[in-house]
């Protein structure tokens, strides 16, 4: 059964049972890579800018689906940018507020910052700046790591890890250095 199965299946390319139905191009019909994010709901892009194949292991993507996974996570970061940044800001925020109301003498480091702006900022930052980074960083650096250190894999994952590392620390920069610029960061 599990023989049949990886015969009929869309990575062997014979999905589609001899036929070229309606399903060609739809999620699990024929002509669709097992996995791969739909942009707009019609276009297959893969799920990093720059990977060679399309997750059927076959399918090279076009320059417009390799532009379309730059865009395919753009609404999901920016949600999940707004929302965490939201209740993030919101909490210090509130805990800020309510140390100086028990505490008069608490003077906090920072001026207070606008949570909703702040949010949208962070939202933004997450769509472009974070998507862009990790494109690049699981696209073409990690790939590159794999490939030279495949028989060492202890010194494979230990760079990998500070690789990712050094780009969360970038991250941070750039985010503080970007609130700074905007004036949502300020120190008294």
């Amino acid at each position: 059964r599990v023989a049949k199965t990886l015969e009929e299946s869309p990575v062997n390319g014979t999905g589609n049972h001899g036929t070229r139905g309606s399903d060609e191009g739809k999620p699990g019909g024929a002509g669709h890579s097992q996995g791969d994010p739909l942009l707009f709901g019609k276009l297959l892009v893969p799920t990093n800018a720059f990977q060679p194949f399309m997750l059927d292991g076959v399918t090279r993507p076009t320059l417009v689906q390799r532009m379309g996974s730059f865009l395919a996570p753009v609404f999901p970061l920016f949600r999940a940018g707004i929302v965490s940044s939201f209740v993030g800001y919101g909490i210090a925020d509130l805990i800020i507020r309510i140390r100086r109301l028990l505490l008069p003498s608490f003077v906090p480091a920072t001026q207070p910052i606008n949570v909703l702006y702040a949010s949208i900022y962070t939202g933004l930052f997450m769509a472009v700046i974070s998507n862009v980074r990790y494109q690049i960083l699981q696209g073409m650096i990690e790939p590159v790591v794999d490939q030279v250190f495949a028989k060492i894999p202890v010194v494979k994952n230990a760079l990998i890890l500070l690789i990712r590392w050094a780009n969360g620390f970038l991250g941070s920069v750039l985010a503080i250095t970007g609130m700074r610029a905007c004036g949502l960061q300020k120190l008294k």
